[in-house]
């Protein structure tokens, strides 16, 4: 075991080598002259990012990578630009050696051609976007809602690994294909469980936790002008923050944004289809479709998403 162990440590060290080998994330920005906007592609916390400096237009380049192999973006931030909130797995209050290591690899993060860098999806909307986002609504979001529905999309996804693989090779390189391929089910799966504490009862919990999330903004929706989301130009900030949280459980087709859309499957490459979801996921995804907020999610996603 120890062998193979230190086998292993020595295949990813090679591996970092080979993803991070050229120029950093930020000497690239410096030399395209363009923003490099770090993913975890299918990610809601990436997709609010990457949507927001869409919908104001700023160019920029999507560097993406998969779980576990987030090498180039841990050598961008290092111990300068370590996230401070929530779009990482655990808790930002903790300082050991291994929460660390999860906020040097957190996604997204923007670095710009003179070296700024923005370390979470709450900064890169509010440089990318003018107005308010209300403080309590925003703290429900991404320290309740998005949290809840990453763990309970992953524990769905990777028990039924087929569903998952669909997602590696869909929106990950040829070397991270088939870094996944030889040591996906069998070790980075396992760790990404341990990472964020996946299982059965935290993931009861958790759609608990989706549920009220869902009910309660439904609830927020009935205080406001009926057809205030217009299909024009108009979309307002907390509807693409919920929008991008909440659609990892609704799925609407476009997610993604043209980039990620897949013409062939009519679909975002993102995402599998409603009907391709493993059977747990598919019935929550069905149920809050069927509440006011997730079908206010679809909406923003036809309306203003391609």
């Amino acid at each position: 075991t120890a062998t193979a162990l230190k086998m292993a440590s020595k295949a990813f060290g090679l591996l970092r080598s080979y993803i991070s080998r050229g120029p950093s994330e930020a000497q690239l920005a410096a030399r395209e002259s363009l923003p490099r906007l770090q993913t975890i592609p299918y990610s809601h916390y990436c997709e609010l990012a990457r949507w927001a400096l869409e919908r104001a237009g700023v160019g920029h380049h999507e560097s993406t990578h998969l779980p576990a192999l987030g090498f180039r973006v841990a050598d961008l931030r290092g111990n300068a630009h370590l996230s401070e909130t929530g779009s990482f797995p655990g808790d930002a209050t903790h300082t050991g050696k291994d929460a660390i290591r999860r906020r040097r690899t957190a996604v997204p993060c923007l670095v710009f051609p003179d070296g700024r860098v923005l370390r979470d999806s709450r900064d890169i909307l509010d440089a990318a976007l003018p107005g308010r986002l209300e403080p309590a609504l925003w703290a429900s979001l991404d320290t309740e809602l998005a949290p809840a529905a990453r763990l309970v999309a992953y524990h769905h996804l990777l028990r039924e690994y087929g569903s998952f693989s669909g997602l590696v090779e869909r929106c990950g390189h040829p070397v991270e294909r088939l870094v996944y391929w030889a040591l996906g089910e069998r070790l980075i799966v396992p760790r990404m469980r341990a990472t964020m504490g996946i299982d059965e009862e935290r993931c009861e919990a958790a759609t608990r936790v989706v549920r009220a999330a869902f009910s309660a903004y439904s609830e927020r929706l009935e205080s406001r002008p009926a057809g205030s989301v217009a299909a024009g130009e108009q979309l307002a900030k907390e509807d693409l923050a919920w929008a991008s949280l909440a659609g990892i459980l609704v799925v609407p087709p476009t997610y993604g944004g043209r980039r990620w859309f897949d013409e062939e499957r009519g679909h975002s490459a993102l995402m599998p289809r409603a009907e391709e979801l493993p059977r747990g996921l598919r019935a929550l995804c069905e149920e809050l479709r069927d509440t006011a907020a997730g079908r206010h999610v679809l909406r923003v996603y036809a309306a203003h998403r391609m």
